[in-house]
């Protein structure tokens, strides 16, 4: 949904601006043979032609995202580019066909009748039920479906589509369905967006419960939707051999106070159309038309959790004479890639974007290309580095000064931590999987030894602070890992990223805990160096920009909301006859589609975009309930509170010797910080880059500078880009725009 409408001028503004930077920001790589086509693609396959015309190739997408390591992954459907190589060069895609989706119902026919031993539909008495020709994505018709709330009788109403024990009720062979939504609503409803309903499979069996949110979506055109069947929403192992029907459920505002209910004069009205099952380890096929003198093309394809990429072009094609073959493995590439000039001796290295959380057994990519990082003046700044070894090894990690002519970084400057796993047993939601996943950031010290297991991989975490009174340029170092070699460069823009600029961040800690278990404390009783330990705390919370609270407790002055339970008018109208600010509270209650920075087992994306979110929603800060909650161990139990894991913790207790050991020693009171917490930094860095473009704007003017840097991957707090890249890609014309503004000269035209 979108929180916020601009004219159609502005938007073809804004994308034409966001048009013209991508382009000159993107650097695509069609150097070799071997070059990837897209870098925002992450996974292909090669495959050989023998002649042109119709053409076809079954893909296992299951067996291919095991071999890539990814545990229980899901196929993004609209990922899929057939790409030919033309004199060894990656051409244009080509339009082609995929039959992995089967059609079960589209708008064609509105059967209202149980008694027909066909599946039905079935319409609460204030929801309306229609054919409607005006709009269809499959077919002439689409299911039109309109609640107008006149009166409230009841807290819920509902339409339902149901199988009628006809065949299609036996899901378990499928690993999604997809269908096209079409949502509109009034002005009085507004508020209720972006959760218009909540969708339910009638007759799942195995999980607590068979409800999720409605999925992301954008207002006033079609939607393509993709939900998962396993895991749907937190359940690992729903049984959809039996079910008796899709439900679609709207809460209304059965006691005046219910926020993001639909009260009295709301109107919703859907389109809906071809609903389709994925199998995505069936017979599917994907087909198109060879063309002569191309013998290899490559098939690019997704995860669901990097939704946001464009829908690709089809057509139908005749049913293939020719079989296209494999030719190799499956590959990863794009942002994921080996590091060019590296000597790693026998060890495979390679990077990934922050936001990408590594699984243990992904897949060494193969291509190759430098390793980069970007930052201002006075900001931190992290890049990932992974190492996957052939046998067991203990190596020593460090860094060397990073210099540019007689100008240098010094090695001190960047932190090094060792990347940990987590055993995630329970699943917070449907993008979480029963596997261990990478969140607590230990820090190491330089020259530490760190073990590395075979055939697995072990990411390094190196963050950078760049010095305020560093001269602008690109600066160029190197880690080291035993006896191997990784060069990297740091860019430096020439411009300082001022603290007062990030968005606030107000927080729960418990200092009292965290003092007793690094030993600063007994008992309550203060020990030798506790006033060291308290310091060294401090600095880390100014590190991520946190300001603390008593834990439990909210900002003051403040008018505090949840992600989910957000009414933006409301707020707004509160907020100038108040005069206090806005925040946003984030919980384990705020479930997909929302943007969750707190929760493990979600992408890193969530905890990056939210700063993001708060400008363009026009908040003036975040807050969290707790960072230290250890009642139960984080390192064993992460599922918190019952209700998702990592909920209440951003920092981890210590684990071993190597801190938590001394007050007095000062390696001893480094803190265990996490991935969601350093992405959150990241974040809110993000947003003082858009508060310096905006420096002489006020955010009380409804649209402003910064404004047209997101509108390309954010719509609203539940629809925006998952692609990693997209942050880097943004931020650096942030930069860029920034870089421009001050060199900007004025010159007077004079004129007869």
């Amino acid at each position: 949904m979108k929180d916020f409408k601009n004219s159609g001028l502005i938007l073809i503004t804004i994308i034409a601006i966001l048009i013209f930077s991508i382009c000159d920001q993107q650097n695509v790589q069609a150097q070799t043979p071997d070059a990837w086509w897209d870098e925002t693609w992450p996974y292909r396959v090669i495959v050989q032609v023998n002649e042109p015309g119709p053409t076809s190739i079954n893909l296992n997408f299951t067996q291919l995202f095991e071999e890539l390591g990814l545990v229980d992954a899901i196929l993004d459907l609209q990922s899929i580019r057939v790409v030919p190589v033309i004199s060894g060069e990656p051409g244009s895609p080509v339009s082609f066909q995929e039959t992995y989706s089967t059609l079960f119902f589209d708008g064609e026919s509105l059967n209202s009748g149980p008694s027909s031993g066909e599946p039905y539909w079935h319409a609460n008495i204030q929801v309306e039920q229609s054919l409607d020709e005006s709009k269809a994505t499959e077919g002439t018709h689409a299911i039109k479906s309109t609640l107008e709330v006149q009166t409230i009788l009841t807290s819920l109403f509902d339409f339902i589509y149901y199988f009628n024990d006809n065949p299609i009720s036996d899901w378990s062979r499928y690993e999604s369905f997809t269908y096209d939504l079409w949502p509109e609503i009034n002005q009085s409803a507004l508020d209720q967006s972006p959760d218009l309903f909540q969708f339910e499979l009638l007759g799942l069996e195995g999980c607590i419960s068979n409800r999720i949110n409605s999925p992301a979506l954008a207002l006033d055109q079609w939607n393509n939707v993709t939900v998962p069947l396993a895991p749907f929403g937190d359940c690992a192992t729903p049984n959809a051999s039996n079910l008796s029907g899709l439900r679609f459920l709207f809460q209304l505002d059965l006691f005046g106070d219910e926020i993001n209910y639909y009260d009295l004069g709301d109107q919703i009205t859907l389109w809906m159309d071809n609903f389709r099952l994925v199998d995505q380890d069936g017979e599917g096929e994907i087909r198109w038309n060879a063309e002569p003198g191309i013998g290899t093309y490559t098939i690019y394809f997704d995860t669901l959790n990097h939704t946001g990429h464009d829908n690709p072009t089809l057509e139908d094609v005749p049913l293939a004479v020719t079989e296209a073959n494999l030719s190799g493995p499956v590959e990863a590439g794009g942002y994921f890639h080996q590091i060019a000039g590296a000597e790693t001796a026998d060890l495979n290295i390679w990077t990934a974007p922050t936001s990408e959380k590594i699984l243990r057994g992904q897949a060494v990519p193969v291509t190759e290309s430098p390793l980069e990082v970007r930052a201002a003046k006075g900001e931190f700044e992290a890049l990932q580095v992974i190492v996957h070894p052939p046998t067991d090894q203990v190596l020593p990690v460090s860094v060397s000064n990073l210099s540019q002519g007689e100008a240098t970084i010094p090695a001190s400057a960047v932190q090094i931590y060792r990347v940990d796993y987590i055993p995630i047993t329970r699943l917070s939601d449907e993008f979480g999987r029963l596997t261990e996943w990478p969140d607590p950031l230990y820090p190491i010290l330089p020259g530490q030894a760190v073990t590395f297991p075979a055939g697995e991989n072990q990411p390094l975490w190196f963050r950078i602070k760049i010095p305020e009174e560093t001269p602008a340029g690109q600066y160029s170092g190197e880690i080291n890992i035993g006896s191997a070699t990784v060069p990297f460069t740091v860019t430096v823009w020439d411009f300082n990223l001022p603290e007062q600029y990030t968005l606030p961040f107000t927080a729960g800690f418990d200092l009292e805990t965290l003092v007793e278990t690094y030993g600063g404390s007994h008992q309550g009783e203060p020990q030798p160096c506790y006033e060291n330990l308290v310091t060294a705390i401090n600095g880390t919370l100014e590190t991520y920009h946190i300001t603390l609270l008593p834990p439990e407790t909210g900002p003051s002055p403040g008018l505090v909301y949840s992600l989910t339970d957000y009414p933006q008018v409301e707020a707004h109208d509160a907020r100038l006859e108040s005069g206090e600010p806005i925040w946003w509270s984030f919980t384990a209650y705020d479930r997909p589609p929302f943007a969750n920075p707190a929760i493990i087992d979600r992408p890193g994306q969530d905890a990056r975009i939210l700063p993001w979110m708060a400008w363009a929603s026009h908040v003036d800060g975040l807050t969290y309930h707790q960072l230290t909650d250890w009642d139960t161990d984080p390192w064993g139990e992460p599922f918190t509170n019952f209700l998702a894991n990592g909920d209440g913790f951003l920092f981890y207790p210590p684990r071993d010797d190597s801190v938590g050991f001394n007050p007095c020693d000062p390696n001893s009171n480094r803190l265990i910080p996490s991935i969601r917490l350093e992405l959150l930094r990241e974040g809110l860095e993000d947003y003082a880059y858009l508060r310096l473009l905006d420096s002489k704007s006020s955010k009380a003017e409804p649209i402003v500078p910064g404004d047209f840097h997101f509108a390309r991957f954010l719509s609203s707090r539940t629809l925006y880009q998952h692609v990693p890249t997209i942050f880097d890609m943004q931020r650096a014309i942030l930069a860029n725009q920034i870089i421009t503004n001050r060199t900007e000269v004025f010159f007077p035209v004079f004129t007869h």
